[in-house]
């Protein structure tokens, strides 16, 4: 074989393994441009799920904030221990004040905190 016949099968070969090169990078890059694209409609699902999950939460908190605000109402309770109790409110003669430690403590920074009656 002359030299002359050699070039051209290494001049295809290199034709032929550039185009393969570039058809091999053409579908990598196409490909990884297709995952990042699923990817992104799956996170919109799951952004979707979640916004979704959140108003329902915040609706079940808002009832239950309406819930415990009812049970814990002056008058509700006060009907309860009335009812089920068999409590009834002191006479304001009846009520005095407690001379503890504690309550001493408290009377030092602050005015004196009544327990119940009209006045000190």
């Amino acid at each position: 074989m002359s030299v002359a016949s050699r070039k051209p099968v290494r001049s295809v070969r290199a034709r032929a393994l550039a185009l393969f090169a570039v058809t091999a990078f053409f579908t990598s890059a196409a490909l990884a441009h297709v995952w990042v694209r699923l990817q992104v409609v799956r996170l919109g699902y799951q952004i979707s799920n979640e916004t979704e999950r959140e108003k329902r939460l915040l609706q079940t908190h808002r009832k239950l904030q309406v819930e415990r605000a009812l049970l814990r109402s002056p008058e509700r309770l006060e009907r309860l221990a009335r009812e089920r109790l068999n409590l009834t409110m002191p006479d304001p003669g009846t009520i005095g004040r407690l001379k503890s430690r504690r309550f001493a403590k408290r009377r030092r920074g602050m005015t004196p905190v009544a327990v119940g009656g009209d006045g000190p």
